[in-house]
């Protein structure tokens, strides 16, 4: 009995002794949510989510998620109020923390969770040149990311891995997703950042697929478009699709999608209504309804604007879409109406007057510094050299262009690394080597001259390398703080993106922390703590307390100044600095 007893104690103290790491791994939470349009007219959807507790848990918080873009921000205010029941299908009390924030206790088991959404947006003069977007096409409306969500913010290992969309909608309607589809207007989300990553359309829509093998693109198209889609249309589609993938070699990152909807009105005389948006993973654009096949054809370009930043790296996007950098917007452009002189739209004197004329829009923005827009242009014209790199390089001499995204290269880092390749052997930055530098700005090359910006960590001596064609620089503080990263969103204090060499990654930051304080101040939203590091000066140190993961930690940081650059000439220029500089202006005189 003694030794059944002794057996009995070893063994009890031998489970005690087990360690917490080989205990079952938590069960993630499930989540499915139904989105239901309730009123075509008012384009008002009904969503409802199934949440899977598998665990207890003492309190959930609920967030009201806004999807950070012009279109949709400041849209969870029109959500008042949403319903959760319990696994007893009775009504749970659900508190309000803060703003878009709700408090549940004691969750375990299946809630089901209901609210509204309008999507009718209210429509106002934007300060981007036209309308704001509107989400309603007559009874096709465009949901563009999810609009609002409300979903728990849970701890990493119990987050949902996946989870289901449904979308119930009325007869002849259909919703387009980049995402899997699972059966009709159903979808399978990988993760709760693809949410907000991709441009969702729900309407009246007809799909189709082009592309290479590898290459897919699927486009999704009004069907009051429809008639207008003949077979030169998606001739030219596929011309586009085919021209980008030679051009870049490899397929995007993402499987795009491309959304096509008409709009309602006519935008002044316009045929086209200059309007579109793009995301990592789709492609919206929206299209006047007077348009004809013709006038959509000879507006081709649109498609390859929108469809063009789908293969610029993630980490070379500018954080805001609308505010984007020069050499995106230039590039851009370029490609627009390159694809449309390529496929034969346009003729080659076309492809000169429509660049020229597109440029013109950002000239207000140029010191006009002897290389202006038309300097530019007639450079090219006289030369034969591709108008973009010319208009680029053009672009680099001017200073207000150099209040640039933290998540761009700087013009240190870009003339750098051309620089590096295109010098010579003696160093000296010749005429020819300045065009032969700008040429790596078109074509095939356009990447690798991205990619080599975005990798090269150290500045290089602007000021000589340009004192050799009698050009002088001076860099002047902006007046602005730079930490070398940037966040979430403007409500989100996480990290999304760390500049490699940065003072962020210095002090040892990375992607994925969450900043809870600097120098002893907690700070709410992005805004005020950029107020506050603006107060600041280069050179002075903060001190930084953050998460990571569950762990908290505290660094100290460098800040640094931004700057802007002006040019000048020299008033003195030594004999083979005027003849460098004669022999770039020339054409001019």
């Amino acid at each position: 009995m003694q030794k059944f007893l002794r057996f009995c104690l070893i063994t009890i103290i031998c489970l005690l002794l087990i360690p917490l790491s080989l205990k079952a791994q938590s069960e993630r939470v499930k989540v499915q949510y139904s989105v239901q349009l309730v009123n075509p007219d008012r384009m008002l959807f009904a969503v409802g989510a199934n949440f899977e507790f598998p665990e207890h848990l003492d309190s959930v918080i609920f967030k009201i998620a806004d999807t950070d873009n012009h279109y949709t921000e400041g849209y969870a205010q029109f959500v008042k109020q949403f319903t959760l029941f319990g696994p007893d299908s009775a009504k749970l009390e659900v508190i309000q923390k803060e703003p878009n924030l709700w408090i549940a206790h004691d969750i375990e088991g299946e809630y089901q969770m209901k609210y509204i959404l309008p999507i009718q947006h209210l429509r106002s003069p934007s300060e981007y040149g036209i309308d704001e977007t509107p989400f309603y096409i007559g009874k096709a409306g465009v949901l563009i990311g999810s609009g609002v969500i409300v979903y728990p913010v849970l701890d990493r290992e119990i987050m949902p891995r996946d989870f289901e969309i449904n979308f119930v909608l009325g007869e002849n309607m259909l919703a387009v997703l980049p995402q899997k589809r699972t059966g009709d207007n159903r979808f399978i989300i990988p993760s709760m950042d693809h949410i907000f990553d991709a441009y969702w359309a729900v309407g009246a829509y007809d799909t189709l697929s082009i592309g290479p093998e590898g290459f897919p693109l699927q486009i999704a198209m009004q069907r009051m478009l429809l008639p207008e889609l003949n077979d030169q249309l998606v001739g030219n589609l596929r011309k586009v699709w085919y021209q980008l993938t030679r051009i870049f070699g490899v397929p995007p990152q993402f499987d795009p999608l491309l959304i096509v909807s008409g709009f309602p009105f006519s935008n002044q005389n316009s045929e086209v209504l200059n309007a579109g948006a793009s995301s990592p993973g789709s492609v919206n654009i929206l299209l006047d309804h007077k348009l004809t096949a013709e006038g959509l054809d000879k507006n081709f370009g649109l498609f390859a604007y929108n469809l063009f930043p789908q293969w610029i790296p993630v980490s070379f996007q500018p954080s805001n879409q609308i505010d984007e950098s020069w050499l995106i917007r230039g590039a851009s452009n370029y490609y627009q109406l390159l694809l449309l002189r390529r496929i034969g739209v346009i003729t080659d004197q076309q492809f000169l007057e429509r660049l020229a004329a597109a440029y013109e829009q950002y000239s207000r923005e140029f010191d006009r510094i002897r290389l202006s827009v038309r300097a530019a242009r007639d450079i090219s014209t006289a030369r034969g050299y591709i108008f973009s790199a010319e208009m680029i390089t053009a672009c680099m001499f001017d200073l207000r262009l150099r209040a640039m995204s933290p998540r761009t290269a700087s013009l240190d880092q870009v003339l750098k690394a051309l620089a590096e390749r295109f010098s010579g052997n003696d160093n000296i930055f010749t005429a020819a080597h300045f065009f032969e530098l700008t040429d790596t700005l078109s074509g095939q090359y356009l990447m690798p001259f991205v990619d080599s910006c975005i990798n090269v960590r150290r500045k290089m001596d602007l000021p000589g390398m340009l004192e050799k064609f009698g050009v002088k620089l001076e860099s002047v503080p902006e007046g602005k703080i730079d930490i070398g990263a940037t966040f979430a969103s403007f409500q989100d204090l996480t990290l999304d993106f760390v500049r490699r060499g940065g003072p962020a990654s210095a002090a040892g930051l990375e992607e994925g922390d969450v900043i809870l304080e600097v120098d002893g101040k907690e700070f709410k939203a992005v805004n005020p703590l950029v107020e506050y590091l603006n107060s600041k000066k280069s050179g002075d140190k903060i001190k930084i307390d953050y998460r990571r993961d569950k762990e908290l930690y505290n660094t100290e940081l460098v800040l640094e100044g931004s700057e802007i650059y002006q040019v000048s000439m020299m008033k003195s220029p030594s004999g083979i600095q005027q003849e460098r500089w004669n022999n770039y202006v020339s054409p001019l005189e």
